[in-house]
């Protein structure tokens, strides 16, 4: 079972150091100086320290295996999820999956949920299309063998 803990500023060196573990193999392979694992921390605290966004651990018992970040909509109803990363050596558990579940859970009145990931990493699109996530069409391309695709999720009420 995980859990999520709201990240404090005096923690983003620990958000840094799980972005360089999360990314770097994503990193490796398409060499996007966008990506997280190139982040910088006066970056990430300039991030951190926007109004309508918060970073949360994702934790496993303690220990701290992971983050994902949320950026709310001015109404609150609308949020984006990412980055969200995990340390390579807990994937394949389910984390993701409970994550993701937890966040959703966490701001009951987003109804709509939006991310990007990869398009070329068929197992990211894989997973968040299980977990719901549906492609919008919009496709960016960032280098000749690397582009973005854009997803959304919206919440019914429960009525």
């Amino acid at each position: 079972m995980i859990s999520l803990e709201k990240v404090q500023q005096s923690e983003l060196a620990q958000i840094h150091f799980l972005q360089k573990v999360a990314f770097e193999s994503l990193y490796d392979t398409y060499q996007d100086e966008g990506s997280p694992f190139k982040q910088t921390q006066a970056s990430l605290l300039a991030k951190f320290k926007r109004p309508l966004e918060c970073y949360f651990f994702i934790k496993q018992q303690d220990k701290r295996i992971g983050y994902l970040r949320v950026v709310m909509d001015d109404s609150g109803t609308t949020a984006k999820i990412g980055p969200i990363g995990v340390d390579p050596l807990v994937e394949g558990q389910g984390i993701g999956t409970q994550a993701m579940q937890l966040v959703e859970q966490t701001f009951p009145e987003v109804k709509e949920w939006r991310l990007s990931t990869i398009l070329q990493e068929t197992t990211l699109c894989h997973f968040y299309e299980k977990m719901g996530y549906q492609k919008t069409g919009e496709i960016v391309w960032i280098q000749e063998e690397m582009a973005l695709v854009f997803y959304i999720k919206t919440i019914e009420d429960k009525d």
